[in-house]
């Protein structure tokens, strides 16, 4: 039986430090969502719990939507861990400024889901984001679903590659686009007055729609 040599001090002290390095992590992936709708970090999710479990996950909580479960198994599966736990703050920067439930936007939903369900399943992580490790995404389950996967569409590092090309089959449709288009006029008038002007996911809304206009 081997012997690493270091006292129990020292391997709870290399246990404590490897845990505030994946706490640093975890928040700061957490913050860069909030930030990208213009928000303090702490407004929207202000406690991260880890769970061990062996399902590649996380959450936000039913009963305290400022708070996100992220299961152990996600950290070790070769995905894209960033953008999970921003689909989770979305979700808790949703609970906090009822982003989904906005009349047009949840009416947009209905539509897409009735006559377009493609672009539904088109704009989930595992789909938009295939190529950088996306994973999961369920936009087509309900209106709130849907504002979280097409927020991490717009954060896409190629995002105009992907709009016009796609990565599967000969590329995103003239439709496809038009689509997107459309949602990104909804979104932008769903989160108007609920956050800051100078919020980095208007300018990016707006960028986009700029761009979708030359070429629709």
């Amino acid at each position: 039986q081997g012997s690493s040599g270091l006292s129990e001090e020292e391997i709870e002290k290399m246990r404590k430090e490897d845990l505030k390095e994946l706490f640093t992590f975890l928040t700061g992936s957490i913050a860069y969502a909030e930030e990208f709708f213009g928000l303090k970090p702490g407004t929207a999710v202000r406690n991260v719990y880890l769970l061990y479990s062996v399902e590649e996950n996380a959450y936000v909580q039913a009963h305290d939507a400022k708070t996100i479960v992220v299961r152990d198994a996600l950290l070790k599966a070769p995905v894209c861990k960033e953008k999970v736990l921003q689909h989770e703050a979305v979700h808790a920067i949703d609970f906090t400024l009822g982003i989904a439930k906005h009349n047009a936007w949840t009416a947009h939903f209905s539509n897409s889901l009735s006559d377009n369900k493609e672009f539904l399943v088109a704009v989930n992580e595992e789909q938009c984001l295939a190529q950088e490790g996306g994973f999961g995404g369920h936009a087509q389950d309900d209106e709130m679903e849907f504002l979280a996967s097409f927020v991490n569409s717009l954060q896409h590092p190629q995002w105009e590659n992907w709009i016009l090309h796609g990565y599967n089959g000969p590329g995103n449709s003239e439709e496809f686009r038009a689509w997107y288009r459309s949602t990104l006029k909804i979104l932008q008038a769903a989160l108007r007055d609920k956050i800051p002007t100078r919020a980095p996911i208007l300018r990016s809304i707006q960028d986009k729609i700029d761009f979708l206009t030359k070429t629709v």
